[in-house]
């Protein structure tokens, strides 16, 4: 009754009944997990000065869009293919003519495919590839925590996401 999820999975193949997944249903396990974030995690220091100098030297005062695109990491729901992102992206731009584009990603392919249109959008060094490293042991579990924050941080900084 007092557990945190965060996402309505399913359960022996059907799906959870009630409530869950509803905008009801997220705001509660939100308001659940907010006193055990702000309870016992804190982000050190370092990591919001290397986020802060990533956008302060990237994007300076412009407006910036974040976009996450999942690639690798997503299999109980459909991909949402990078093109798809395009329009978005488009109109923030012709909106904000000085507008920047800062892509986070663990897919190599996704940020190849929008790199491509979007030359000028940046994106942090990290480790991607074609395939999930989340569970792959022979790279470091430290880096990838580090980049995926590091991603969070600046996405959380953007005007819009």
């Amino acid at each position: 009754r007092h557990v945190v999820h965060s996402y309505p999975y399913q359960l022996e193949g059907n799906r959870i009944t009630d409530d869950t997944g509803t905008h009801k249903w997220i705001t509660c396990m939100r308001a659940r997990a907010r006193g055990v974030i702000e309870k016992y995690i804190s982000i050190k220091p370092s990591l919001l000065h290397e986020a802060n100098r990533i956008s302060r030297s990237k994007f300076g005062t412009s407006p910036v869009i974040g976009v996450h695109m999942r690639g690798t990491d997503k299999w109980i729901n459909k991909q949402v293919h990078p093109l798809r992102y395009i329009v978005e992206i488009e109109d923030f731009l012709k909106a904000n003519p000085n507008g920047k584009i800062f892509l986070a990603t663990d897919d190599s392919r996704f940020l190849a495919i929008t790199k491509e249109k979007f030359p000028e959008l940046v994106a942090i060094d990290a480790m991607r590839k074609p395939h999930n490293i989340i569970f792959d042991d022979k790279v470091d579990k430290n880096q990838k925590t580090k980049d995926v924050l590091i991603d969070s941080l600046v996405l959380a900084s953007s005007a819009t996401l």
